[in-house]
């Protein structure tokens, strides 16, 4: 951001910003389009001053009165129609009030008084809107409504739109003076300046937020940012768009002197109208040639004879089921020592079995296997566990190793059942039967 010192000042010695930039619509430049707000100093009063009537009118004149903003709406006219209303936000006697004015007044309503915000002392207005190009310039059509601001009797800057008081928030604190404007956006470019707001501080530091759209499209108030490029104290300050589509922020200090702050320029594009080419295929010939194809080889013909040969088409399913698995009693009455087992799909090989205790986190050793047919097995604990399941609550059965129809391996398979008829065996427990030192 480049810093120009302007050091200009009124005929009594001092600098308005209000009066040399104004706050409202803005069109190719930083000048107003149509109409103008300023303090006049001789006439003690805010005044109104239409361009094309070449008219200057009151807005408001009573005692007390403080700071006054004034936005003209683009709404309902086309881009290059003239505004249709003037929206309005004042000081009375230290409390923030709104206004609106037909424009043209041709009934002759002037101001119809609104809406009351509490105590105040500065405040400003502003629309937000599309740039919308007509006739090679950029013209701003508005929102239904504008964005108020005002700065508390306590120093907190707050932001409504218009009367919507769901959207109420403060921006920041410490605050004296507040500027606004819509800045420039590029649409093809999907840049946006956004709807810029300036304020100082009551230490006489200078900062600024944006409500802008961001990557994802959405529109927020950015995060405040103080601009460091003024290294003064500041006491006003004013925005502005350049005709050159950079964004300028005025600012006077403490002595009356008057700095520029101006951006560098981002919006490519904005300042080219579009431009279109056309085209068009004439006199074109066209010729079919014929083409002539050759082989490079020749034909060769292989012929074989097949006899004496048998296909056999062998197919197998590598998945398998249990159909049932229970325990059974043997010749002493014990039922926790042999399962039977059935399966879905026949066997044609001995499978291997693991019989896994999970209350007892083992696996038990297995003893006999005996296939009573293909879908059919008997499988015994082996001796090696006296007690079989008997102190088992569920029990898992693995299978594994087997083939089916086709002579491939079924894929391994398991289930867990509940044993019944169980009767647990005590395990007693370790004796000391002898103890030495040595």
């Amino acid at each position: 951001m480049t810093v120009y010192n302007i050091n200009t000042k009124d005929e009594n010695g001092n600098w308005d910003p209000k009066k040399h930039w104004t706050k409202t619509l803005k069109d190719s430049g930083g000048w107003a389009e149509r109409v103008a707000s300023y303090w006049d100093p001789d006439l003690e009063e805010w005044v109104l001053f239409d361009r094309l009537e070449t008219a200057v009118v009151d807005i408001r004149t009573k005692v007390g009165l403080g700071d006054i903003a004034i936005a003209p709406r683009r709404y309902n006219n086309p881009p290059q129609g003239r505004p249709d209303s003037l929206y309005e936000i004042h000081v009375d006697n230290g409390v923030v009030k709104t206004s609106i004015r037909e424009f043209p007044d041709v009934d002759e309503l002037g101001w119809v008084d609104q809406f009351e915000l509490g105590n105040g002392t500065d405040v400003e207005i502003t629309f937000d809107g599309e740039w919308i190009l007509y006739e090679g310039i950029w013209r701003l059509v508005t929102d239904e409504v504008p964005f108020i601001f005002w700065v508390t009797d306590t120093g907190k800057l707050m932001s409504q739109l218009w009367n919507d008081a769901s959207t109420l928030a403060e921006l920041a604190t410490g605050v004296d003076t507040v500027s606004a404007i819509r800045g420039w956006k590029n649409f093809d470019l999907e840049v946006d300046q956004g709807m810029v707001l300036a304020y100082v501080k009551t230490d006489g530091t200078v900062w600024y937020r944006s409500y802008s759209q961001q990557l994802d499209d959405t529109v927020i108030w950015e995060t405040e940012r103080e601009i460091t490029d003024f290294t003064g104290t500041a006491k006003n300050v004013s925005l502005a768009l350049g005709l050159d589509y950079r964004f300028i922020v005025v600012i006077e200090n403490t002595i009356g002197d008057i700095y520029w702050l101006v951006t560098e320029r981002k919006w490519a594009g904005m300042a080219i109208q579009p431009h279109y080419i056309s085209s068009a295929i004439t006199d074109i010939t066209l010729e079919v040639i014929q083409i002539t194809y050759y082989d490079s080889y020749e034909n060769e013909n292989i012929t074989t004879g097949i006899s004496d040969i048998t296909i056999d088409i062998l197919f197998g399913s590598p998945y398998n089921s249990f159909v049932n698995l229970e325990n059974i009693a043997d010749e002493f009455d014990d039922w926790g020592r042999i399962i039977n087992i059935e399966v879905e799909h026949e066997l044609f090989s001995t499978p291997t079995i693991v019989i896994y205790d999970i209350v007892g986190s083992q696996e038990l050793p297995v003893g006999n296997i005996t296939m009573t047919d293909s879908t059919h097995i008997t499988v015994e604990i082996g001796i090696a566990s006296e007690i079989g399941m008997n102190n088992s609550e569920d029990v898992t059965v693995t299978l594994s190793n087997t083939l089916n129809e086709a002579g491939y391996s079924f894929d391994t398979f398991n289930e867990t059942f509940t044993p019944i008829n169980l009767v647990p065996i005590a395990i007693p427990l370790p004796i000391v039967e002898e103890v030495w030192n040595e």
